[in-house]
């Protein structure tokens, strides 16, 4: 019976050890305060160097380390702190909050919250007040209020970019379909949208940190403030990658006037150099001139690219019948103007958001609310006759675009008896589906009038950005 008796509180002693032991043993610290140790270094450079000027990753002591714990999705209260001023250092600091064995940890290097739009476009701005990297490490063990992980490897999280304009900028804003981030808070929550640098000293160089979103090739919209006040929008393609240094020309900035009803308007027409220049002549949803480069205004043309004999009906691109009795093999009927048939959206020189004007820009912009229509001979001693738009707009009063005198062609021959200009849209339901509405202006000054055209005609385009045309 005694034998019997301690066998069962050995027993009971055994499971009284066990369990205290399990107690001893449990990985989880449940809303406590602990300190933790985590070997840091960096695994990139900060992207940017050129001589004498060297942005590198380093850690400094008084820097903070912000802590996500992405199993939990939680943030961990309190940060770490670098022990050295160093591209290797020890992190360390005391945190609060739930925490396992296991669990994943995202480390956040930044200056308490990072403000992209807080970038002053020099090289010291970016060294300064730009340090966004982070790190993911594994808890490998928690114990008496200290936990330890893996070590860290951060990887800063922007490039930097040295932009290279033809005009001096005073401030830039840069957008991309996906949008931009604009700012990471404490805890890695980003903000996006578009991204604006003011330099305090205009400069035809601007450095800017751009948040990596995408691996995949973006479209970088850039608008542009000289110092002179004139506004100008460009475009890049590009994958920028984190930790990255690029430098880069943005050569296609093309000015443009806002008259103040959404609608941005381009100082100069397509293959034009010049508010006053005629530039080239197309037929509508054609993406080239069909006579060959330098001979806009040769009449009788004889000059023209292969396959084309002159703006005629037999030249057409979408008349399959090859004959003056057109078959459409698009657009056979009332349509908007596809981009990939958009002569402005798919020149290398243009594109971005630019495009040929829908009907409703152009008629907007003729309106007596809106603007102010002054036909000018001579206009600024140029010799060019043609009229100006002035913005009647409120916050936009004096603002104006010039359209010059283009005249058209038809056939071979090049015709100064009026100017027309192409919008984005056909005629209107019902009517005759060969023709396509143009803005006429007669030389002698009569206001801009919508005509329905022969969509064969070689006529202008005035490039716009346009909420319309998208």
């Amino acid at each position: 019976m005694m034998k019997k008796n301690l066998t069962l509180i050995l027993a009971a002693v055994a499971i009284i050890a066990a369990a205290v032991s399990c107690q001893k043993e449990d990985t989880t610290i449940l809303d406590g305060e602990f300190d933790i140790s985590v070997g840091a270094s960096f695994a990139d450079t900060k992207a940017l160097a050129e001589v004498g000027n060297n942005l590198t990753a380093t850690f400094a002591t008084t820097e903070k380390i912000y802590v996500y714990n992405t199993t939990t999705s939680a943030m961990l209260t309190g940060y770490l702190q670098p022990d050295a001023n160093a591209a290797s250092a020890t992190l360390k600091g005391t945190l609060t909050g739930t925490i396992s064995t296991g669990n994943s940890l995202k480390l956040i290097y930044l200056k308490d919250a990072i403000d992209y739009n807080g970038q002053d476009g020099t090289l010291a701005g970016l060294a300064g007040g730009f340090d966004y990297a982070t790190a993911t490490v594994t808890v490998s063990s928690v114990s008496s209020g200290s936990v330890t992980t893996s070590a860290a490897s951060f990887a800063p999280q922007q490039s930097i970019t040295k932009f290279t304009f033809p005009v001096s900028v005073n401030s830039l804003t840069i957008s991309e379909p996906n949008g931009l981030v604009q700012s990471v808070a404490t805890d890695g929550t980003e903000t996006k949208g578009d991204i604006t640098v003011t330099l305090a000293t205009p400069s035809t160089t601007v450095y800017v940190a751009l948040r990596n979103n995408s691996a995949a090739k973006q479209t970088y919209i850039f608008d542009v403030t000289d110092n002179a006040g004139k506004t100008y929008q460009g475009n890049k393609s590009a994958n920028l990658l984190a930790a990255r240094n690029y430098a880069t020309s943005i050569d296609n900035l093309h000015e443009y006037v806002d008259m103040g009803f959404g609608v941005k308007f381009a100082t100069c027409n397509l293959g034009a150099s010049s508010p006053t220049e005629i530039g080239d002549y197309y037929a509508w949803g054609e993406t080239e001139p069909y006579y060959e480069a330098g001979y806009a205004t040769e009449s009788p043309c004889e000059h023209w690219k292969l396959g084309k004999t002159g703006y005629n009906w037999t030249s057409y691109k979408f008349n399959s019948s090859g004959n003056e009795t057109p078959v459409f093999t698009k657009y056979d009927g009332f349509f908007e103007l596809e981009m990939s048939d958009d002569a402005v959206r798919v020149n290398p020189d243009w594109g971005g958001n630019w495009a040929i004007p829908n009907s409703q820009d152009l008629e907007t912009l003729c309106l007596d609310a809106i603007s102010t229509i002054s036909y000018v001979e001579n206009y600024n001693g140029s010799g060019m006759n043609g009229h100006l738009f002035t913005s009647k707009v409120s916050g936009y009063e004096g603002n104006s675009v010039f359209f010059p005198f283009t005249g058209n062609r038809w056939s071979v021959w090049c015709y100064y008896d009026a100017s027309f200009y192409w919008s984005a849209r056909t005629g209107w339901p019902g009517d005759n589906d060969t023709k396509i509405k143009a803005y006429t202006m007669r030389n002698s000054g009569e206001k801009m009038t919508v005509s329905l055209l022969d969509r064969f005609c070689g006529f202008a385009i005035r490039p716009v950005i346009s909420p319309n045309r998208k």
